[in-house]
């Protein structure tokens, strides 16, 4: 079964950048309330190799176009430092599980 996943992404110098992306205005009637402030994720892969030392691998997730699409290419484009929060929830389960993600 698959979980909802939702990411909150703060930029160091942008602020929130997912601020209003779940909101009926960025994304019409696939809003979801209670979320108006974080960004639908679609699909999320990462992954941890050993051959001598632990890798860990770039984290890879796929969304929607919303208001944090161009937002997010102006920090890739000036290296701007982000965080990145994922809620991953259970469809039979009421509270989420979070993963941080520092760049």
């Amino acid at each position: 079964m698959s979980n909802l996943i939702y990411a909150s992404i703060n930029g160091k110098r942008q602020g929130l950048i997912s601020a209003g992306c779940s909101s009926l205005d960025s994304i019409g009637n696939r809003c979801q309330a209670g979320h108006e402030n974080q960004v639908q994720v679609l699909g999320l892969n990462h992954s941890i190799s050993r051959e001598q030392n632990v890798s860990h691998h770039p984290v890879h997730f796929i969304k929607p176009i919303d208001k944090s699409s161009p937002l997010l290419g102006v920090a890739i484009t000036e290296n701007e430092p982000i965080d990145i929060i994922f809620y991953f929830y259970r469809r039979q389960s009421r509270w989420p599980v979070r993963a941080l993600l520092r760049s």
